[in-house]
């Protein structure tokens, strides 16, 4: 049984067969949406909840999937013909690659940095390889990544695009590559151009940093001339948004995901191969803590205790019919007083720069930002207090991350979107999760916001907040999350406490 593969352009192949193994392929490439019964398209009867990868008709599927086509052949003794070259794999050695970046001077604030083996490692599989998305940790030296990969293809003469989720992470990059390129004469305002709301969409640079919101406004033809492409924190990349740019690049080679942590539904991990191909992760979080290139974390979680007649409320409150309200259950957690206040003077009695993290904008961030300042009011303390959500200008989130640099004792009270990911702040020493969460990769890249070590800080702490509201064999959600959060600690070999707290 015979499986023809072409490649079609950098973004597709086609796969040709009999009419028995396309349904077998369609099938297998065919798969239900996480939560797709919530979904306005699935509601309104516009969609029936599937995502299909393998185009029957044209025969096309993502270039990236070669690997797992492949799997597939294998495991029902089907034979694989290629029509014409798929694939391109090299051979640069470690040890040239070595002398590449030693060559390109690497430091930062006055320091020359050197690349560690795990470093090293992923370079070395990436560029080898033309496709890959790279699962390195928060903290693991993502940024210096970039800014070798990009080194290495522009010396090739090959244009390049990073694609990073917020306009904060576009200044960072560019900031972290001047930084890089102190101590050589590679001139980065000549080299690398950024686009976002309110700059020029210049395409004449040998490198273009932007935003997913600006690069889907642009026109297909602006794609043609990159030659390789990053997209960083790449478990956002399963979007609409990032899919389209994606399939724009049809000369794009080179294709690159980086992030901290993938969702591991189906869904993500297909699509995201798809368009970056093959999942490499070269060093795990617990393995940089054990040898130091992150700081020791430790967990405190801490379960809020009601009383009986707070937790029978609560159930009539969020009770519809037969069912239990979760939206209900989270309003009447983030407007509760006692909880608020909780956190509020757990945030002033933490020692050193403390990140509080919430969800909700008007509805549970400028509560909390109200009541850290009358507590700091109330205490006569001048400690530096910064709000920070979406609607905060983008040269504030900056004075606010330079503060935390220049600072030892500042409270962020931000929201999740904001600062949960990508946000190069190692000064941060605690972490509060305010907001009820059970996204894994919402707690994993917020806790990584803690982990990097900076001058004497070798030290993380994250408080977790739960809340019990069992009442007579009814468990709430935010427990089930908690506990879900639990296991994950355990996962991830993370050394947490449990403590119970009477809110009272």
């Amino acid at each position: 049984m015979l499986i023809e593969v072409e490649k079609y352009n950098e973004v597709y192949m086609r796969v040709f067969s009999s009419a028995d193994i396309t349904n077998e392929l369609y099938d297998y490439f065919t798969f239900r949406v996480e939560n797709y019964k919530f979904m306005p398209a699935y509601k309104s009867g516009r969609w029936d909840g599937y995502i299909r990868l393998y185009n029957k008709i044209t025969g096309n599927i993502y270039l990236g999937l070669l690997g797992i086509l492949q799997q597939f052949a294998e495991n029902n003794g089907y034979t694989i013909k290629y029509l014409n070259q798929v694939i391109d794999i090299y051979d640069n050695k470690p040890e040239d690659i070595t002398e590449y970046i030693n060559g390109l001077e690497l430091h930062s604030d006055g320091n020359k940095i050197e690349v560690r083996d795990y470093q090293l490692n992923s370079l070395v599989y990436a560029i080898n390889n033309n496709r890959v998305i790279i699962e390195s940790p928060t903290g693991s030296g993502k940024s210096l990544l970039l800014y070798i990969m990009i080194r290495w293809y522009i010396s090739k003469n090959i244009k390049c695009l990073i694609i990073v989720p917020t306009i904060q992470l576009v200044e960072q990059l560019l900031k972290d590559f001047i930084d890089y390129s102190s101590n050589n004469d590679w001139d980065v305002e000549d080299n690398i151009g950024i686009i976002y709301s309110g700059k020029e969409k210049t395409n004449n640079k040998n490198c273009v940093i932007s935003t997913y919101q600006s690069l889907i406004r642009l026109p297909k033809n602006w794609f043609i001339n990159f030659g390789m492409c990053i997209t960083d924190e790449a478990h956002t990349a399963d979007s609409k948004s990032i899919t389209t740019i994606m399939s724009n690049l049809v000369n794009t080679k080179y294709r690159f995901g980086t992030t901290g942590t993938l969702k591991e539904t189906k869904t993500s991990l297909l699509s995201l191969q798809g368009m970056f191909g093959p999942i490499y992760k070269p060093v795990t979080t617990k393995e940089l803590m054990d040898n130091k290139t992150l700081a020791k974390l430790s967990i405190k979680a801490m379960l809020l205790e009601y009383t009986e007649e707070t937790c029978k409320e609560v159930k009539l409150i969020c009770k519809e019919g037969k069912t239990y309200n979760y939206h209900k259950e989270i309003d009447w957690l983030i407007s509760n007083n006692e909880r608020n206040k909780f956190i509020a003077n757990l945030s002033i009695y933490t020692t050193g720069n403390t990140l509080v993290l919430f969800q909700f904008v008007d509805k549970h961030g400028k509560l909390l930002y109200e009541l850290v300042q009358e507590l700091l009011l109330s205490k006569n303390s001048d400690r530096k207090v910064f709000y920070i959500h979406g609607g905060v200008d983008i040269k504030e989130r900056e004075i606010m991350r330079e503060t935390l640099i220049t600072d030892k004792n500042v409270i962020v009270i931000a929201s999740y979107q904001t600062l949960s990911t990508g946000i190069n702040a190692p000064s941060i020493e605690n972490i509060i999760l305010a907001s009820p969460s059970k996204s894994k990769i919402r707690i994993l890249q917020s806790i990584g916001r803690s982990l990097r070590i900076k001058d004497n800080k070798t030290t993380a702490t994250i408080y977790d907040i739960g809340d019990n509201l069992k009442y007579k064999g009814h468990t709430n959600f935010s427990l089930i999350h908690f506990i879900d959060r639990l296991r994950l600690y355990s996962a991830e070999d993370f050394d947490y406490k449990l403590l119970n707290i009477n809110i009272k």
